[in-house]
């Protein structure tokens, strides 16, 4: 089967040499010379067209992460940094800047999903109206090698407990704008008011006696709480707020490339008269609720989503029940209008228009310390008979990554 495909997208040279020369030749006859040759200078117009697309968007996507010197990439920090230069390059070609924060959070497992992080953004230097500007901004809970987490990397790091621990710049993937790392035993104090009141109250949700289901998901919610934090303290210093927030765990594998239409639509409606601020979910892993790994669209929305730490406790008295994901993470949105002090109110007390839009998209899958890949979540069941080489992929490597994401490239 394999070797039928290979040939059947083959093209002979002698029979595409013999089809040219008949569609030529028939074009002649029905259009006449001055025709054949004005249809050869429009297609020569739009394949320049096309490479001076390209050219943009590579010249926005290394604007964006890294400069090449000396043979080796050198990170470039915020993409902010260098907003005047964005926005010149943006007027010469006829677009509007739009400045992205990516927030990660919770624990860095693994350093292979830093491999493909470049490409999973790649399609948004191809925009017709938008130059993207992104900065990326991670928190990390930090894990000793007494944790049993620990124990798993010391496997992985060769048996030595020196390499157990994730070394941040080891994820020299990642360009680089702001990063901070809080030691987990830290973070389990400061969580303890939040999960005494909820679990310690209602019950865990996923039925663990010990409550340690529960303790793992306000460990995330704090992680999230604190690159909020560290995003609004940038925003502070810089005089700017971001545009569009992206949400997403370092501790995954995304399959696919994140789509372009998403950030020209949130851009849309941010340009919009009213403006209109919209948000995308996954249509996967929701368990009755919204699923709460991804979540991106106009900043204020997605700002409010990674502060809900501060409202664990409200949705466990009023719900008179335990605290769950997906389901909290739909009551934060459902509630996001009427909540008070929310970043939802603009400066005169006044609302946006807001949506969330559930789409079928945004395909990751969940990511182990021993570089392992849980099975993939997200297919409808006319989707499983054409998976591509990542959805089956048992464990990351580097090389594997990039024999199967070659085409998303610039």
């Amino acid at each position: 089967m394999r070797i039928m495909e290979k040939h059947r997208h083959r093209h002979h040279p002698r029979i595409h040499a013999h089809f040219s020369f008949w569609f030529t030749l028939f074009f002649l006859q029905q259009h006449g010379a001055n025709g054949f040759f004005g249809y050869a200078k429009r297609a020569g117009i739009r394949q320049e067209q096309r490479q001076e697309q390209r050219e943009q968007a590579l010249q926005v996507s290394e604007m964006n992460h890294f400069k090449k010197r000396g043979g080796k990439r050198e990170r470039l920090g915020c993409g902010t940094d260098r907003l005047p230069a964005f926005t010149d390059l943006a007027g010469k070609q006829g677009k509007k800047v739009v400045t992205v924060a990516v927030a990660q959070y919770g624990l860095l497992r693994n350093n292979c999903s830093a491999y493909v992080y470049e490409q999973i953004f790649a399609q948004l230097h191809k925009s017709e109206k938008y130059v993207y500007v992104l900065d990326h901004f991670i928190h990390s809970n930090e894990i000793f090698a007494g944790h049993e987490t620990g124990s798993v990397r010391i496997k992985v790091a060769g048996g030595n407990p020196n390499n157990a621990k994730i070394d941040l710049f080891l994820f020299q993937n990642y360009p680089e704008c702001r990063f901070a790392t809080t030691p987990q035993e830290l973070v389990d104090v400061e969580v303890e008011p939040q999960l005494n009141k909820t679990c310690g109250v209602y019950g865990d949700a996923w039925q663990d006696k010990t409550c340690g289901v529960t303790l793992n998901y306000l460990r995330g919610l704090y992680s999230q709480k604190r690159v909020h934090d560290t995003i609004v303290a940038h925003e502070h210093a810089t005089k700017r707020k971001y545009d569009i927030v992206v949400l997403m765990r370092p501790d995954v594998l995304f399959t696919r490339q994140l789509e372009l239409k998403y950030f020209d639509e949130t851009a849309d409606g941010l340009f919009a008269t009213p403006t209109m601020h919209k948000t995308f979910s996954p249509d996967w892993a929701q368990f009755n609720g919204y699923n709460d790994r991804f979540f991106m669209g106009a900043r204020d929305g997605v700002m409010h989503v990674m502060s809900r730490l501060d409202n664990v406790v409200k949705f466990c008295d009023e719900r008179k029940r335990a605290l769950h994901s997906e389901t909290y993470m739909k009551w934060v949105l459902d509630t996001y209008t009427s909540r008070v002090n929310s970043e939802h109110a603009t400066a005169g007390g006044s609302g946006h228009l807001f949506s969330v839009q559930v789409v079928h998209s945004f395909y990751f899958r969940r990511l182990r310390a021993n570089a392992g890949l849980v099975g993939a979540m997200y297919f409808k069941n006319s989707e499983i008979l054409n998976q591509l080489p990542l959805d089956k992929l048992a464990t990351c490597s580097e090389s594997e990554l990039k024999r199967y994401t070659r085409d998303w490239a610039l």
